[in-house]
């Protein structure tokens, strides 16, 4: 980020409930051998809708102008944890992640997102979305490490929570992690 950037993404908020759960769930994980991960704070944990990465500042009203649009059509969200999962695979992941489930309605409103953005200038994901909340990312893991056997078998409760608005949020790197602040705080359904 530069002054006159912002690196720009726009997400979903998760109660603490969730966010206590991944970081029990990681003090699990931090024992295992062979593996160096970095861990998601707690404070940092959100499901992202769209990263768009660094914006100019100017253009920040557009970008929270098409979230306001696609919000108002949107109706507040029935949230839910799923499954554990990573990328590319839970086999030799290079991110573990949660699973989010919001029924069509999470991934009408992701889509809408992206075609609002593309129609004032931010290319859209070529990834399909997998909606999920990330819990760390893999540097490197020794052969015959357990850390993905340790975390597909831990048990996570479902938990349930309505979504009521969308944030744009910055997100400054920093060498302790990525420091994020909501610029914009959307209501669905335009309430």
């Amino acid at each position: 980020m530069t002054a006159d950037k912002v690196r720009t993404f726009i997400a979903i908020d998760v109660p603490a409930e969730v966010r206590n759960m991944l970081s029990q769930a990681q003090e699990r994980l931090l024992g295992i051998r062979g593996a160096s991960v970095t861990w998601v704070r707690s404070g940092g944990v959100h499901l992202t809708l769209k990263f768009l990465g660094d914006v100019e500042r100017e253009r920040l009203t557009d970008v929270t102008g098409s979230v306001q649009e696609c919000a108002k059509l949107a109706h507040p969200i029935e949230l839910a944890t799923t499954v554990v999962g990573g990328f590319p695979s839970l086999n030799r992941p290079r991110v573990l992640w949660l699973g989010i489930d919001g029924g069509p309605s999470l991934l009408q409103l992701q889509e809408d997102i992206e075609q609002s953005l593309a129609a004032v200038g931010y290319p859209p994901e070529q990834k399909r979305f997998h909606p999920h909340l990330t819990v760390g990312r893999v540097k490197s893991m020794a052969q015959g490490c357990r850390l993905a056997e340790q975390f597909r078998s831990l048990e996570f409760p479902r938990v349930f929570w309505v979504a009521r608005e969308v944030w744009v949020m910055s997100s400054v790197l920093k060498h302790q992690g990525a420091e994020y602040s909501v610029i914009a705080a959307v209501n669905l359904g335009g309430r």
